[in-house]
């Protein structure tokens, strides 16, 4: 697993993470929507909020070992002017 936690999927419980295996990596994938109408990116970016507070939607995202970390379009802007 390239993240830094195993996922809960009994499906992967025996498979170790790269750091487990002492290579001192991890990494994520970050995805965003840009050059957009500001209304149109408000009405996405409402949507997407609530589709990933969706406690089952998060339980399955979860479950596949995967984490999200919502952004809203200025604190994207952000991350990606600093990174």
């Amino acid at each position: 697993m390239t993240s830094e936690h195993r996922p809960s999927d009994p499906a992967f419980a025996n498979v170790p993470t790269l750091k487990e295996l002492k290579v001192n990596l991890a990494f994520t994938y970050w995805y965003g929507i840009a050059s957009l109408p500001a209304d149109l990116k408000k009405t996405l970016a409402e949507g997407f909020k609530a589709m990933i507070a969706d406690p089952e939607f998060k339980t399955g995202l979860e479950n596949m070992g995967l984490q999200i970390d919502y952004l809203d379009p200025d604190e994207s802007e952000q991350k990606w002017l600093t990174n």
